[in-house]
């Protein structure tokens, strides 16, 4: 089986895209911010935010990252259901 270049770009991009930086737990869980990994449901890393979540908080989560990646906010009960299952 030949490998094309387009499937060498998308799997290279994969690869990429699932490197985006973890949060450590103490800091995502008292400022309710966490990076969801693409994956293949979500094609790209998503900046998962609680509600209440303050400014400050998400803006060096999204310098931590290095991208300016989506934002999804949550409820409190979904927000401690996706840090339960990314840790």
């Amino acid at each position: 089986m030949v490998a094309t270049t387009d499937t060498i770009a998308n799997t290279q991009e994969a690869e990429q895209l699932s490197d985006a930086p973890q949060l450590p737990f103490s800091f995502a869980k008292r400022h309710g911010l966490l990076i969801r990994e693409a994956n293949e449901q979500h094609p790209a890393p998503v900046l998962l935010y609680r509600r209440g979540a303050s400014l400050a908080s998400i803006a060096e989560a999204r310098r931590v990252a290095g991208s300016d990646m989506p934002m999804e906010q949550l409820s409190a009960e979904q927000f401690d259901i996706e840090l339960q299952q990314a840790y």
